[in-house]
């Protein structure tokens, strides 16, 4: 009988030992895993500290490329963009700035030119033949405009683009209005731009008005 309670005791002792055999290796892959993990955590932490690093540095490299041929060429390379996108930009614009003249607007342009103006937008057309629009006083040159010009879109014939940027530097000077200049085909010549922006004039680059309008402030209008 005594044996028999010494081999109890002794395969009890046993038991324990290798519950607590299996509870120490327990306990040693999960602190084997455990650190394996911070480590691997923060390892990828400064991935992707350094990715997002390298995206902003090529975000920012890439909207001061673009804004040498679209967008706005007021901006010195060291500044911070005053938009996140061209879209915010352009909403901006759409929003603020509600006088629109059209250089060199042809018959082919009447049904945008109605457009926006069922949107309150006050349009000025500007052609030397003096094509009339819905009875509203259409100007031979930019500088005999007498109302105040915010955008001077031109939606077309930009071969003449020394005499416009004439033009629009002489008003400048003597009336200080046009904010933005509006090209729908894109001005490659960065020469060009650059005496724009010498004078204070914005450029927006290579877009179609009417499409930039009919994406963007339809989408504002139905988020809002």
């Amino acid at each position: 009988m005594v044996m028999g309670m010494l081999y109890r005791f002794i395969m009890s002792i046993f038991g324990l030992i290798l519950i607590l055999i299996g509870l120490l290796f327990l306990l040693r892959n999960f602190f084997c895993w455990y650190f394996k993990i911070n480590q691997r955590l923060k390892i990828e932490d400064g991935i992707f500290k350094e990715l997002l690093k390298l995206n902003n540095n090529l975000a920012n490299n890439n909207y001061l490329n673009t804004t040498d041929l679209r967008g706005d060429d007021s901006l010195e390379k060291d500044e911070v963009p005053q938009f996140e996108n061209e879209d915010d930009r352009l909403v901006n614009l759409f929003n603020k700035y509600k006088n629109i003249a059209v250089y060199n607007i042809n018959r082919d342009d009447e049904s945008i030119f109605s457009y926006f103006q069922a949107k309150q937008y006050k349009i000025i057309p500007i052609n030397y033949q003096n094509i009339r629009f819905a009875d509203i006083k259409t100007y031979a040159t930019i500088m005999s405009v007498e109302a105040h010009i915010e955008i001077l879109l031109v939606k077309k014939d930009t071969e003449n683009i020394a005499n416009l940027l004439n033009e629009c530097i002489a008003r400048k000077k003597i009336k200080n209005d046009i904010e933005y200049v509006w090209f729908e085909e894109l001005i490659v010549d960065k020469e060009v731009l650059k005496k724009f922006q010498d004078v204070n004039i914005k450029v927006v680059n290579g877009y179609d008005m009417y499409k930039q309008y009919a994406k963007l402030m339809l989408k504002t209008t139905i988020c809002s």
